[in-house]
């Protein structure tokens, strides 16, 4: 079960961040993309499209997204790829 901090994990050679947003919360993230994993998102991104995704939706971002929390909520980044250190 997920707790109310932010936990990073490497999960097949990307990052995941994981965190849980109270009801009106708004936040905004250049994340690849979001995963819900419980409560209620609305999503705006560069698209300028909206989004309301329940638990179990995804979203792809197009851009920086603006996110907020219609109900509490857990979700899941998945954080742009850094790329390999080159050799000097």
């Amino acid at each position: 079960m997920l707790n109310n901090s932010t936990v990073n994990s490497m999960v097949n050679d990307l990052q995941v961040a994981m965190q849980a947003l109270p009801a009106g919360r708004v936040i905004v993230s250049d994340a690849a993309g979001i995963d819900v994993i419980e409560g209620l998102l609305w999503i705006t991104d560069d698209s300028n499209q909206d989004f309301v995704l329940q638990p179990g939706e995804q979203h792809r971002a197009c851009g920086r997204m603006v996110i907020e929390a219609l109900a509490p909520a857990r979700i899941a980044f998945t954080l742009h790829r850094q790329p390999a250190p080159q050799a000097a």
